[in-house]
């Protein structure tokens, strides 16, 4: 079993007031860095003209058919305007000219970038023509208009989105775990299964398993590997939901393990406060965010004892590239937001050899009411981390690291009771500086009982991880 007994923490916001503070400057170095860009929405009118709108309003007042690119709203040197024309009956049309066709000019909606200057993730915008209906439609790839024949237009580059989907699954199948990541969401992990359990809240682009970074002395930005916080408090519809652009995916299938790998580009969670709204996004356009993940890892050994609990323990690398020095920069690596079940809370010790000392549970008492409220925060012991866990102990999920002095990169651990909706547990790095370039980050998450968990923790103490 285990016993009550608490362990002496710094609370996230006094691990903040106590390192130094970041550069004056530094607010504008992020805001240089971000793109606000209008979402680009089809909708149609009538029973056949498809209309490109950046207005969701005016998407919603038609028939629906999603979102299909995320494009700047301002004119610069490097971007150039895509027009919205209309022939004054029966078909609007996306075009590079103002006056394509003998079409009316409505106006220029985006400005999406010059080709010589797309920043990664990026493809190029493309529309369709129907000559049988006649109906020109805007579209994007793996979302075509049957009947319509593509033609791109010139030198105008943009994110590409979904359509009306709002999942979009990529699966890696292991022998206890399997995990899904959601490419719309910037392939953030969307589920997670172990013993045919769900673990994984996905009411919203900001819970998942994911990642996200703050900055110590910084309190408005946010860049998170899932998406912004658009969501059910403003729409309940979720086609209307602004989840970040995916840069890459891969899965690499070996006698060392199965491994899914994922990066996208941050979207700001606080999109209002950087110029964002509902029908905007802000994105950090030179940055990438995500992970590489693996299952059944024949590179972690416990021992001839132990090593029935590999299959339960996965690997996780955060990978994050910046092309800004970044002081005061926490990073979650990663962050998992479980289902409201979950609701049981325990911090471990994976130095303490006695296994019931070593696990603590963590009451609604111990947690935090000042902001950020319902939060605990549990300091490296070394080695260790934190879990989530089910009433009945049959179902729990953890974090483990290595401190950074043990040449880990968990610096501290958090959870979170936002029950009834959902609960949190996350391995954290820093404050620190991150330099120019990219950063990969390890830990493990392991999925079982309580158990499972707490000796799975020591024995990776005890094996070096």
């Amino acid at each position: 079993m285990f016993r009550t007994r608490r362990i002496l923490v710094l609370t996230l916001v006094a691990a903040v007031l106590y390192f130094p503070g970041a550069r004056a400057d530094f607010e504008a170095d992020l805001i240089a860095e971000q793109v606000v860009c209008n979402v680009v929405w089809r909708t149609k009118v009538g029973t056949a003209d498809r209309m490109a709108t950046t207005s969701s309003t005016e998407a919603a007042a038609f028939s629906f058919e999603g979102q299909l690119y995320y494009a700047p709203d301002t004119s610069t040197s490097i971007r150039q305007p895509l027009y919205r024309l209309y022939n004054g009956s029966n078909d609007h049309m996306m075009s590079t000219s103002t006056n394509e066709g003998g079409y009316t000019l409505e106006g220029a909606i985006v400005y999406p970038w010059k080709a010589a200057n797309a920043p990664q993730g990026t493809t190029q915008i493309f529309r369709g023509w129907n000559s049988s209906l006649p109906d020109h439609g805007l579209m994007v790839v793996g979302y075509l208009l049957s009947g319509y024949t593509a033609e791109y237009l010139a030198d105008r580059y943009a994110y590409p989105r979904y359509a009306s989907d709002t999942s979009l699954g990529y699966t890696l199948t292991g022998a206890a775990i399997t995990l899904t990541s959601n490419l719309i969401s910037g392939g953030a992990v969307s589920s997670w299964v172990w013993n045919n359990k769900e673990f994984v809240n996905m009411d919203d682009y900001g819970r998942l398993i994911q990642s996200s970074l703050s900055f110590q002395g910084q309190t408005s930005a946010l860049p998170t590997e899932g998406g912004d916080k658009l969501g059910p408090g403003t729409y309940a519809d979720n086609r209307y939901w602004h989840g970040s652009p995916l840069l890459s995916k891969s899965t690499t299938l070996s006698s060392a393990g199965k491994t899914q790998t994922t990066r996208a580009i941050p979207l700001e969670w606080h999109m209002d406060v950087f110029g964002g709204a509902t029908d905007k996004v802000v994105v950090y356009r030179d940055w990438y965010l995500g992970k590489n993940v693996t299952l059944d890892d024949t590179n972690i050994d416990l021992g001839a004892s132990f090593n029935y609990l590999r299959p339960q323990i996965a690997r996780y690398e955060t990978v994050f590239y910046t092309s800004l020095e970044l002081p005061g920069a926490l990073i979650e690596i990663p962050t998992a937001y479980l289902e409201p079940e979950f609701s049981r809370f325990f911090t471990i010790d994976a130095t303490e050899p006695d296994l019931n000392l070593a696990l603590d549970e963590i009451t609604s008492t111990d947690f935090q009411a000042s902001a950020p409220s319902n939060h605990y925060q549990f300091n490296n012991p070394g080695a260790g981390g934190v879990v989530l866990i089910t009433s009945d102990l049959n179902y729990a999920m953890g974090v483990y690291g290595l401190s950074p002095v043990n040449g880990g990169d968990a610096s501290f651990f958090t959870l979170f009771d936002f029950t009834p909706s959902t609960t949190k547990l996350a391995a954290n790095y820093g404050p620190a500086t991150l330099t120019v370039g990219e950063h990969v980050f390890t830990t493990f998450i392991i999925t079982g009982t309580l158990d499972d968990v707490r000796v799975a923790m020591r024995v990776l103490y005890l094996n070096g991880y």
